[in-house]
């Protein structure tokens, strides 16, 4: 029982992890990308 209980909280903080990394990220893509669009697609 408290095995279970460790892995949800594991779980659900790895999910909440992900999904704030995943905003920032974005925003931060976002921002880049409306400062220089040309750069970002010549470096990949």
């Amino acid at each position: 029982m408290r095995k279970t209980l460790i892995a949800a909280a594991l779980f659900g903080f790895t999910a909440w992890a992900i999904v704030t990394f995943a905003m920032m990220v974005a925003k931060w893509t976002s921002q880049v990308g409306s400062e220089s669009g040309s750069n970002v697609t010549s470096h990949r």
